[in-house]
């Protein structure tokens, strides 16, 4: 199994009421939520636009590392070995933030 980068590479802020996740904490898990999806779905384009466009990782199924040109190379490989990925019911259990820096380019 692939392991999700998403969780891993966003850090939201986490300050709020105990029983009320923050807005960037559920904007979090609707795109673990969405990860996951695309990946049963097949959806290959909508997978590829969670990705940054200089994205480079190393995939648990790749021999070295790739950029956001073969991201989907695993999927497309469970297909033609004809695996099917069913999600299940996914139940957020933590998140860590360690707070993030966002700039903003402009022209």
């Amino acid at each position: 199994m692939v392991p999700c980068l998403l969780a891993g590479a966003l850090a939201v802020s986490s300050q709020g009421e105990p029983n009320r996740k923050p807005a960037d904490e559920q904007t979090l898990w609707k795109l673990e939520h969405a990860y996951w999806r695309y990946v049963q779905d097949n959806d290959l384009p909508s997978y590829l636009g969670l990705w940054h466009k200089d994205f480079l990782g190393w995939p648990s199924v790749s021999a070295t590392p790739v950029h956001k040109d073969h991201i989907t190379e695993w999927i497309t490989s469970a297909n033609q070995q004809r695996l099917v990925f069913k999600s299940g019911e996914f139940k957020p259990a933590a998140i860590q933030i360690t707070g993030m820096s966002r700039s903003r380019v402009t022209g």
